[in-house]
C-alpha cells in the first residue's frame, strides 16, 4: 500500500494573514472571499493543492489592497477540503506541511507567487527546560 505522498513544490502562491500562522501537521480553516484569493483557490485546486500562509508585518493595514510585507518565515499547507459558495467564494481546510524560508517573490498579481526554501524541523532535548 503506498502513502499518500505530496512532491515538494518550490514555488507556490501566498495568502498572507494579518493575525495567523500555519504549522506543520495543524488543521486551518479559511474563508476566502477576496476575488484575487478566490482565483489563488482556484489555481491550486486545478494543480497540486499548495499555498503558503504568511504572516503579515506590523503596519499591514496600510497597503493592504497592493502588497504588504510578510514575515520571511512562512507555513506550506495542503488543500484537504474544499466548498465552493453560491456567490463564488470558498471555505477550505488546510494541512499544514512544513514551514518554508521565502527567498522572493516571482509573482505579485492577481496574487503573489514566492519561491520557497523548505526548513528542517528542529529535535530538541525537554529536559533543557526543566533547567
Amino acid at each position: 500500500m503506498q502513502k499518500n505522498k505530496t512532491a515538494i513544490i518550490k514555488e507556490v502562491p501566498v495568502f498572507p494573514l494579518p493575525n495567523m500562522v500555519l504549522f506543520p501537521k495543524t488543521l486551518l480553516p479559511l474563508h476566502i472571499f477576496e476575488k484575487r484569493y478566490r482565483r489563488m483557490i482556484q489555481d491550486a485546486t486545478a494543480g497540486n493543492n499548495l499555498i503558503c500562509v504568511g504572516l503579515l508585518k506590523e503596519g499591514w493595514e496600510k497597503t493592504y489592497f497592493e502588497q504588504p510585507e510578510v514575515h520571511g518565515i512562512a507555513g506550506i499547507g495542503k488543500i484537504q477540503q474544499t466548498e465552493k459558495l453560491y456567490d463564488g467564494k470558498y471555505n477550505i481546510m488546510l494541512y499544514g506541511l512544513a514551514r518554508v524560508k521565502i527567498e522572493k517573490f516571482i509573482q505579485e498579481k492577481p496574487y503573489r507567487i514566492a519561491k520557497v526554501k523548505y526548513l528542517k524541523d528542529i529535535n530538541f532535548d525537554r529536559a533543557s527546560f526543566n533547567e
